[in-house]
């Protein structure tokens, strides 16, 4: 389930490697643990500082859950 708060791991080849959930944005009423969901967040470990900036907040897709 996604949640406000969780800790994602970025899979792109931007440098990211983890990210923090800020908010979710839901299709309607249905429920946020979709493959598909849109979520906002914010970067917490990464490689390459000359991609991506830590006090930037990003777009990202859910594109895989785990059990």
């Amino acid at each position: 389930m996604v949640c406000v708060g969780m800790n994602f791991k970025v899979m792109d080849n931007s440098g990211a490697k983890k990210a923090k959930c800020i908010k979710i944005y839901s299709h309607g009423k249905k429920i946020s643990n979709i493959i598909g969901t849109i979520v906002l967040v914010t970067l917490k470990n990464f490689v390459d500082r000359k991609r991506v900036n830590k006090r930037i907040i990003y777009l990202g897709l859910v594109v895989g859950l785990a059990a």
